[in-house]
């Protein structure tokens, strides 16, 4: 639920989206190369995805966790998401967010959400001009296995972008599989 308010919640002091902001890093490192097939590692409820298919003629949107690939699939189906918001001990809030209000509705069309284990992805998981791994790497079980199999689904001259903060956690990854973090 929280997920619903980071996503596509508004801006708060003055700092952007981040889903947004990440899509945005990446296609101002992408140039002028093409723009065919994108995948977001690790969708979330499916905002970067969104905002990958203004550009992208085709965005897979995967995610390990079946709440944020139905939630991503309610957007993606009807447009809009409801929710609340624990505001303080008992008090929530109640929200609704839509695609229109974000200018993402036309996009619906070009997004496939999965939910799938990124680091044992289907061979149909191939030939992206672009992969986004936000917020992925220090929450992977297995970050090694991860990275040495990503390159494969990427089209020659394609971008892997990976966003972490490096947060490494032994209740997600064993030690043995950071790849950093370490002494």
């Amino acid at each position: 639920v929280a997920l619903c308010e980071a996503d596509y919640g508004p801006d708060y002091f003055n700092v952007p989206n981040y889903a947004s902001e990440c899509v945005k890093a990446c296609l101002k490192r992408m140039c002028d190369q093409p723009r065919q097939r994108a995948l977001d590692l690790s969708t979330g409820v499916g905002r970067a995805a969104f905002e990958l298919a203004r550009e992208f003629e085709s965005v897979d949107g995967i995610d390990y966790t079946a709440r944020n690939i139905r939630i991503a699939f309610q957007m993606q189906e009807k447009g809009l998401v409801h929710y609340e918001l624990v505001e303080e001990g008992e008090l929530v809030s109640h929200h609704e967010r839509r695609l229109n209000d974000l200018g993402l509705e036309e996009m619906q069309g070009r997004i496939k959400f999965a939910q799938a284990d990124v680091a044992n992805l289907k061979p149909q998981f191939t030939g992206y001009d672009l992969i986004l791994a936000a917020n992925l790497l220090d929450s992977h079980y297995n970050p090694i296995t991860l990275l040495s199999r990503i390159g494969e689904r990427l089209n020659p001259g394609g971008l892997l972008a990976i966003i972490s903060p490096y947060q490494w956690d032994e209740e997600r990854s064993a030690k043995e599989n950071w790849v950093g973090g370490v002494r």
